[in-house]
């Protein structure tokens, strides 16, 4: 079964969490959806109702429920800004149960420093759970290490953070 989901996540999305009953939550990103599979491989529900798309970096937290990164995005003249807002939802509501914080991105219009990585933006948040419904959130950085963790209701449990010096890349590192 993590064979053919392995798969699946490749061919389908960027995301995948398995949930504490054992069926596993893929993002299907041509489809805009999440899909439930049973642990022997079974398609159990197709969450399709998103207001725009399905949030990135999903992580189930329980039955009905998961915790993933909304964006919303607002334009200056010169300036992009992604808004992230790592969410609480149920399967049976596409909006947010609950926001844990907003965090922001800004880069210029003409794409020079966009923060955006090959998997598009859900490739700049991680997010994960554990058994006890925390949920972790933190935004892949080459500068920073931070990781914020919340409670199941939401209340912020602790923010750690870890200096990352800067390194300058070689000749060769630019180029390519």
């Amino acid at each position: 079964m993590i064979q053919r989901c392995q798969i699946i996540t490749r061919k389908l999305g960027l995301g995948m969490s398995v949930m504490p009953e054992g069926n596993i939550m893929i993002k299907d990103m041509h489809k805009q959806s999440v899909i439930v599979f049973s642990e022997s491989g079974e398609n159990i529900e197709e969450l399709v109702d998103w207001l725009l798309f399905p949030p990135a970096s999903i992580t189930a937290l329980g039955e009905n429920l998961l915790a993933g990164c909304e964006f919303k995005f607002d334009m200056t003249d010169s300036h992009m800004l992604i808004i992230i807002r790592p969410s609480l939802y149920s399967f049976s509501n596409p909006s947010p149960e609950y926001s844990y914080f907003s965090d922001t991105l800004m880069f210029n219009l003409d794409g020079s420093d966009a923060p955006i990585s090959a998997e598009g933006l859900t490739g700049v948040t991680l997010m994960t759970s554990d058994q006890d419904g925390r949920v972790f959130y933190s935004r892949k950085s080459s500068y920073e290490g931070v990781v914020h963790c919340w409670d199941i209701e939401g209340s912020l449990l602790f923010s750690a953070s870890l200096p990352m010096p800067k390194v300058e890349k070689t000749e060769q590192e630019i180029l390519e």
